[in-house]
């Protein structure tokens, strides 16, 4: 396994996981909101 590779695949895996972290808030935000609308 070269270091390039090494440093794609890690770059990739951040990547993902900010993204699905970023997914996770913004889910968390549209039912914040939706509650706030039927109240």
């Amino acid at each position: 396994m070269s270091q390039t590779h090494f440093h794609s695949q890690f770059f990739w895996w951040l990547f993902q996981s900010r993204f699905h972290y970023i997914v996770e808030i913004f889910k968390l935000a549209v039912a914040q909101s939706s509650l706030l609308k039927t109240v």
